[in-house]
Formats: structure tokens, C-alpha cells, sequence
């Protein structure tokens, strides 16, 4: 026990997640030195406490149709538009990013669907066709060392948001939802909280042993479409962090910048319809002149005869 005591405890550290080691005992006889009996003891490293946090963004060949659906067109009262889009788009949100809006108005019955699920859908489905998800995805995760031997570790954090720019008086007409899950469950399960944008706001995250946790940010119409918004653009700065221990540590502090857009249905037809005005308000493109008349050709030489 006395020399156990003096062992150096890093050889411990260096284990690998769930790598296990053997510690034997025995009881020697101090004249014969024999061993009368021993046990031997495995030990298996667990998490410790946080001493890093990653946060990244996810790839978008990591959003599927049902987190794509679920963003622009969730709740209960919306499952048979969801199901509708999920049987034309086969599954697939690359083949639904594919389809065009003639495609659309074929494949789905918009004419029988609530306005407001429509719009918000056909508002979306346009984003999407021009490579904007309208999700911003990130995962985080805490690590109990600063090793690459560093075990994956719970940690309950925090998670805060801001505008960059608090000036711009159209915040008022949106908020910020935040969704966040453990990658591999049901993200229509996900914790969802919404935001104002106006000031600092804040929201617990845990971030769990098992596997990253996924944060989604978008920015939402508070006015339900009772107000045009028209390409609204939000720089939103976000800070993960143990609950109750923020500093300046970069490992554990860490900080994300974010580019947000937002229109609802009536900013993208008011945008349409000044687009349609300034189309008809051009003048008319002048027709070409025509082309003078040729000059006859001169008549032919009298032909002179030989004599």
C-alpha cells in the first residue's frame, strides 16, 4: 500500500475512452517471500470535469428532409404537409432542392393546405433551390482533458446569443429560435426555446457524454406574416460555456459568428411585385433601322461582234 502511494498516477490519464487496466495486490511473506493470496483489480477511466469545448458547424450533408421539415414547417397541425413534401421529394431533400416551382404546384396539393404553411413552405422551398438551407446547424461537445486522449464528458453549459448590429429597428419583427438535441435521437424532439435579439439572451445547453450535441439557430417571424419582411440580415454573435463559470478562457469560452436571413411571404411579393413595376417601367428597347434599298445592279455592256 506504502508503494502504491508513490506511483506516478499520469500512466492513468493516458488510457484511452473505456481502455481498462489491471492493478494486482498481493500479500508476500516477508521471510519466505512467498505469496500467500492476491486480488487484482480492473479499472476503467470515466469522464472527468470539462477543461474543453468545441463548437463547430455542421456540414449541410448532415441536414436531412425530416430536419429540413421540421425547421420551416413543424407542429402537430402540419404533419400531412409534411408527409405530402416527403412523398414527392421521395425522402430526399437534394431531390426537393432539384424541383422547380411547376414541379411543386404538380407534385403537392398547395391549393388545399393552410395559407400560412404554404407560404412558409413555398418561401423556404425558393431559399433552398438557391443553396440556402435555412438552417445553420453547430455541434458542441466537452472533452475532461486537453490530450488527444481527452474523453468525451458531460457538462452543463451555456449557451448566449446577440446582434451584432442593435440598431436595426426590423429585430423587433423577428426572434431567434434555438433548438438543440444529442446527435442520434429524434431531432423533432429537440429542446426549442425562442429568443429576443434584443439584448444578450441566454439558454442552458447540456452537452452529454454519449455524443455531441446538435444547436440549431434561425431567425422566425414574430409578426406571423402580418408584416412584410424583406431580406432581413443578422450577424449573431454566440458564446458556449459552463453554466455559471464564463471567463476568457478560449478553451472553454468559445465564440461563433453567424450570418442569419429571414423574408416572409409578404417581403418576397412586395420584392416581386417592385421587381414586376421596374421591369414594365423600362423604356422599350428602339427597333433597328432598316436596312437601306440596294442600288440596281447596272445593266450589261452591249456585247460587239466580231468582223
Amino acid at each position: 500500500i506504502d508503494s502504491l502511494a508513490q506511483v506516478d498516477p499520469s500512466w492513468f490519464c493516458r488510457l484511452m475512452p473505456d481502455e481498462t487496466r489491471p492493478i494486482r495486490f498481493a500479500v508476500i511473506d516477508g521471510v519466505t517471500g512467498s505469496i500467500e493470496t492476491f486480488t487484482t483489480l480492473t479499472l476503467k477511466r470515466v469522464a472527468g470535469q470539462a477543461q474543453r469545448i468545441t463548437f463547430r458547424e455542421a456540414g449541410t450533408d448532415e441536414i436531412t428532409l425530416d430536419d429540413w421539415l421540421e425547421a420551416h414547417v413543424g407542429g402537430d397541425g402540419n404533419a400531412e404537409v409534411r408527409a405530402a413534401v416527403r412523398a414527392a421529394a421521395g425522402g430526399d431533400l437534394r431531390r426537393l432542392q432539384a424541383m422547380r416551382p411547376r414541379d411543386l404546384s404538380r407534385e403537392l396539393p398547395l391549393s388545399r393546405w393552410d395559407p400560412a404553411p404554404r407560404d412558409a413552405f413555398l418561401e423556404a422551398a425558393r431559399d433552398l433551390r438557391s443553396g440556402d438551407f435555412g438552417i445553420v446547424r453547430y455541434e458542441a461537445e466537452a472533452f475532461d482533458s486537453l490530450a488527444n486522449t481527452a474523453h468525451r464528458c458531460a457538462c452543463a453549459a451555456c449557451l448566449t446569443t446577440s446582434a451584432t448590429d442593435t440598431s436595426n429597428d426590423d429585430l423587433n419583427l423577428c426572434q431567434l429560435e434555438v433548438r438543440r438535441w444529442v446527435k442520434g435521437s429524434d431531432p423533432a424532439n429537440a429542446t426549442v426555446d425562442l429568443l429576443s435579439l434584443l439584448p444578450w439572451n441566454d439558454v442552458a445547453v447540456g452537452l452529454e457524454e454519449t455524443d455531441a450535441t446538435c444547436i440549431e439557430v434561425r431567425l422566425v417571424d414574430a409578426t406571423h406574416n402580418t408584416r412584410p419582411i424583406e431580406d432581413l440580415r443578422v450577424s449573431l454573435n454566440m458564446n458556449i460555456y459552463p453554466r455559471g463559470d464564463r471567463n476568457d478562457d478560449d478553451l472553454l469560452n468559445v465564440a461563433r459568428t453567424v450570418e442569419l436571413r429571414l423574408e416572409n411571404g409578404l417581403g418576397g411579393a412586395a420584392q416581386w411585385a417592385r421587381e414586376a413595376a421596374q421591369r414594365v417601367a423600362l423604356p422599350p428597347v428602339p427597333a433597328m433601322p432598316a436596312a437601306p434599298p440596294m442600288p440596281p445592279a447596272p445593266a450589261p455592256a452591249p456585247r460587239r461582234e466580231a468582223k
